[in-house]
């Protein structure tokens, strides 16, 4: 059985998702976790529930949902995924997060592309990727 568990984040009130099975292997969706205490949160979920993190995923890459994708994936040693057409906004997104206060955002580039109609797997669980905007996955189990 899929579940989810959404995360509130960072000063723009950003959802984070993520995403589980039986199997406890788990995707990462939009980790925007910014302060030290939301990522202790996001950590401790992970950690209680025995989950294993095996992807991260970006919907887009606008500062509020890309907060903690640096620190997430060195934490749990994994490439981010985005369709790379959105990207561009990481190259902006220190000077854009020090107009509305990050003064301590730290960027990284995904590594691995989010293609429209990819299939993205993790458990035994299968998506398929859509365009980029809110939530670009749709169930296809």
């Amino acid at each position: 059985m899929l579940q989810i568990q959404r995360f509130v984040f960072n000063p723009f009130q950003v959802n984070t998702y993520v995403l589980w099975d039986d199997t406890k292997e788990c995707a990462i969706i939009d980790p925007g976790c910014y302060e030290q205490a939301e990522e202790n949160e996001l950590y401790e979920f992970i950690g209680n529930k025995g989950l294993k993190p095996v992807r991260l995923l970006n919907t887009h890459c606008h500062i509020d949902h890309i907060a903690g994708l640096a620190v997430v994936s060195r934490k749990y040693g994994l490439k981010p995924e985005a369709h790379f057409d959105g990207t561009g906004f990481i190259r902006h997104a220190e000077q854009a997060g020090f107009i509305y206060g990050f003064d301590r955002l730290e960027t990284i580039d995904p590594e691995l592309p989010l293609n429209e109609g990819d299939i993205v797997r993790f458990g035994d669980r299968s998506w398929r990727s859509s365009k980029p905007r809110a939530m670009p996955m749709v169930a296809s189990a």
